[in-house]
């Protein structure tokens, strides 16, 4: 029979797992909104509509640049982490980290 101590580890593990997942996920909405006001402003400087687009299948110029300056936003976040990990103070921060994501699935 399990203890009081795994039944609580279990809980804080999953706590911290799901604090992480929403904060990530607020973080990518605050992200994509920064991004679209700022294609909005772009298209608004050149003079471009917003639904203007280049090909048939095309999402529209404000779309389209929300899109790329997103995934090029997380490109660049995960590559700094990348390169961070390499020094020994953040390799200890980050392989916590890494520990406490891996065991995500239980098989109790």
């Amino acid at each position: 029979m399990a203890e009081f101590k795994e039944y609580f580890y279990i809980f804080c593990i999953v706590f911290l797992r799901i604090i992480i997942i929403f904060g990530i996920v607020i973080f990518m909405f605050f992200l994509i909104s920064f991004n679209y006001d700022m294609s909005i402003i772009i298209a608004d400087a050149m003079k471009i509509p917003y639904d203007y687009t280049l090909t048939i299948i095309s999402f529209g110029f404000a779309n389209n640049m929300t899109i790329l300056l997103t995934i090029t936003e997380i490109f660049f976040i995960v590559f700094l982490f990348y390169k961070l990990n390499k020094y020994k103070f953040f390799n200890k921060i980050f392989s916590k980290f890494i520990c406490i994501m891996d065991d995500f699935y239980f098989d109790y």
